[in-house]
């Protein structure tokens, strides 16, 4: 049976005076141990329904302003999908009329001809253990099994009935959506089971700081929801996010290591971005998916002309995939010369989109786009392959000496194939490894240091040069490099510029 501290919480509602008295005289004889409330009407009854929760209702059949059907109807139309366990007390001539409620939900009814104690208790704890039962098949329909939250079903109920009462009372709810950023690396690098540790700490972290009335939700993968009732929802749904992406700034410890994992979080906040539960669900998919674009961890809200640029953004990603799949994407190659003797020393290989109407165009200013949608996978082994194969012609065509140089963005780097990927690229190009340089920025290499480092260093052993790009954007120091199996320094522009205009140096 459902417990309280001072028992099942029990709602008495008639609208007959003498009537409430003989069944509280009943339940204080019956030996149940509850906590009664008692309601005159149904309006009123509704009211104490909004402000508290009830393990059982009694409610009179036959009242004046609103009877027990219509009261049973509009707890049900606010409460969908959770169990009301409500058992009518009905009069002379009501029992049919009763049975018809029950037909539509209702557990039980006694008669108040017949109302003693004995029966009383035998009708309540029957209709406490309906309900408990059908909470325990509930929960296993609702529960995410992983991490114990809300699934997206049970979010959606919620969600439901947020919005209705946001049309009461006129408050406030926010929608936040929210997904672990470099989540691909760990199940790739790791395995699953660790990607399986890192959502259940991040499901422990989002509880941690979600208030008690908010509800927390995974909706698939590494994408969370959380369901917020605020007075204010700009103000404090945005130092909520905050909070999280705060709460997020600790590494994760998996068997000892430690992995960074940011996180991207779009908003939509009922009623002025939706006042359905579709409309606020995709539209705080949308500002997520702004979110995602920006680098490292960030939350936005969603905006009026926010739908235009994700449908322009997406239009984008169509096209990409039809480039890839037409070979609308070609290799450039920039020649690596020798300042005192003017020699060419080998190339930097570049992919550029032969665009139809937009001409050739560079496929990094696409990086974001690529990167999201799981392009830089097929189309950054196409380009290793297309460079290796390249180098192996000029060998061949009587350059024995030039190399290639070819950037790895951070999700191709922390793939768990790289490194067969890159060995497979130089086996099918009959190159040796010594002739093929890797670059990577200077960002991909210290932001994930401790999972970039692996793949550097046997990638340096099968006989790669490894190259850092854009050297002095970020905060590295020599020093911190010194532990990685780093062959080449590039140096970014803005060093020497400055240097010569007596600026850092």
């Amino acid at each position: 049976m459902t417990t309280h501290p001072n028992g099942a919480r029990i709602l008495i509602v008639d609208d007959n005076d003498v009537d409430r008295e003989t069944v509280r005289r009943a339940l204080r004889k019956s030996g149940l141990n509850v906590h009664l409330t008692e309601a005159a009407d149904g309006r009123t009854a509704l009211d104490l329904w909004e402000r508290q929760t009830f393990d059982c209702v009694l409610l009179d059949y036959r009242m004046q302003s609103m009877d027990g059907a219509e009261l049973f109807e509009e707890l049900s139309r606010r409460m969908p999908g959770s169990p009301i366990a409500a058992v009518f007390l009905t009069g002379h001539g009501t029992e049919t009329l009763a049975m018809e409620v029950i037909g539509a939900g209702a557990l039980d009814f006694v008669s108040k001809e017949d109302l003693n104690p004995a029966a009383l208790r035998r009708t309540v704890q029957y209709a406490l253990a309906r309900k408990q039962h059908w909470q325990q098949l509930n929960r296993l329909a609702t529960e995410d099994t992983l991490t114990g939250l809300a699934n997206r079903a049970l979010l959606s109920t919620l969600l439901e009935q947020a919005i209705a009462r946001v049309r009461r009372n006129g408050m406030h709810v926010a929608v936040l959506f929210l997904d672990l950023d470099q989540f691909k690396a760990v199940n790739d690098t790791l395995g699953h089971p660790a990607g399986d540790r890192v959502l259940i700490e991040a499901a422990r972290r989002l509880k941690q700081i979600s208030r008690a009335s908010d509800t927390v939700a995974r909706f698939g993968g590494d994408e969370f929801a959380i369901l917020a009732q605020l007075a204010d929802a700009e103000d404090n749904a945005g130092a909520f996010a905050e909070r999280i992406i705060q709460g997020f700034d600790q590494p994760f410890d998996l068997d000892g290591q430690p992995w960074s994992l940011g996180v991207s979080i779009g908003i939509s906040v009922c009623p002025r971005d939706g006042d359905t539960v579709d409309e606020l669900l995709r539209n705080a998919d949308l500002a997520l998916y702004k979110a995602k674009a920006v680098p490292g961890s960030a939350y936005r809200f969603y905006t009026d002309d926010l739908n235009a640029r994700v449908q322009q953004r997406r239009a984008v990603e169509l096209a990409l995939r039809a480039a890839h799949r037409n070979g609308e994407f070609e290799i450039y190659y920039q020649p690596r010369v020798e300042p005192q003797t003017g020699r060419v020393l080998g190339a930097e290989a570049s992919a550029y989109w032969c665009h139809p109407d937009r001409g050739v165009v560079p496929l990094d200013g696409f990086q974001a786009v690529v990167e999201a949608t799981g392009l830089i996978g097929p189309i950054g082994t196409w380009a290793l392959r297309s460079a290796c194969a390249q180098c192996a012609d000029w060998h061949a065509a009587g350059l024995p000496d030039l190399f290639v140089s070819i950037n790895l963005s951070t999700p191709q780097l922390l793939d768990a194939n790289i490194v067969g990927t890159v060995r497979s690229a130089l086996d099918q190009a009959g190159l040796e490894a010594r002739y093929l340089e890797i670059e990577v920025t200077e960002t991909a290499a210290m932001d994930q240091k401790d999972a970039a480092s692996g793949p550097l260093r046997k990638l340096a052993d099968l006989g790669v040069s490894i190259a850092i790009d854009d050297f002095g954007t970020g905060y590295s120091s020599l020093a911190r490099l010194s532990d990685l199996p780093v062959h080449k320094l590039k140096t970014d522009a803005t060093l020497i510029s400055d240097r010569k205009t007596g600026g850092r140096g």
